[in-house]
């Protein structure tokens, strides 16, 4: 599978902390390139075959592939 550039939306709501989100994210396998604490969001680089895998760890709300933006 491809290694691709991802965000994710971390709902504190949940009970787990934005830290503690990242932290289970890296131990699935998600290379972590950013976090953005005051919105929330954690990015990073994942392998596809690894996204249902994330998708259950607690406190994660929503997981999207970045896009490169560019002039058409």
């Amino acid at each position: 599978m491809a290694i691709r550039a991802y965000s994710i939306l971390v709902d504190v709501d949940e009970g787990a902390s934005l830290e503690e989100v990242s932290a289970a994210l890296s131990r699935a396998g998600v290379e972590i390139t950013e976090q953005l604490d005051a919105i929330g969001v954690v990015r990073g680089r994942i392998d596809d075959a690894r996204l249902s895998e994330i998708r259950k760890i607690p406190g994660v709300a929503a997981i999207e592939e970045e896009r490169q933006v560019g002039p058409a």
